[in-house]
């Protein structure tokens, strides 16, 4: 009643929403795992590199597939589908996934640098 002027949304409103949010999730994960991996040694920058562009390299395959089997459900069934498809399978699927794999990353830094080796290679940034 209050913004009807906005509904019924369409799949072209979905796409629209869709791409934005899966860019913006995509940025803001740069910026801030950047910011807190840079405090995490300097020894390791190859690895670090390594870690997120194979994350970012899943986000975007996973995100394409994901976008192609979200339009083909609201096309061929109904956009009612579109908040369960977003809100369980959007943007909070993402970040799941984002603090999986750097948790494991992050996981494997400290027991390295907890390391007898390691101790020797950490340095406060």
């Amino acid at each position: 009643m209050i913004f009807s002027v906005h509904f019924p949304y369409t799949a072209s409103d979905y796409s629209d929403l869709y791409i934005k949010q899966e860019v913006s999730l995509w940025i803001s994960y740069l910026i801030i795992s950047g910011l807190i991996t840079g405090f995490i040694g300097f020894k390791d920058i190859l690895r670090k590199m390594i870690v997120m562009i194979s994350i970012m390299l899943y986000s975007f395959l996973f995100g394409i597939v994901r976008y192609i089997f979200f339009l083909y459900v609201i096309h061929e069934f109904s956009i009612l589908f579109m908040p369960v498809l977003f809100f369980t399978l959007g943007p909070f699927f993402d970040f799941l996934y984002f603090v999986f794999f750097y948790g494991i990353y992050v996981d494997k830094a400290v027991k390295r640098y907890a390391s007898a080796k390691g101790r020797g290679q950490w340095e406060w940034a």
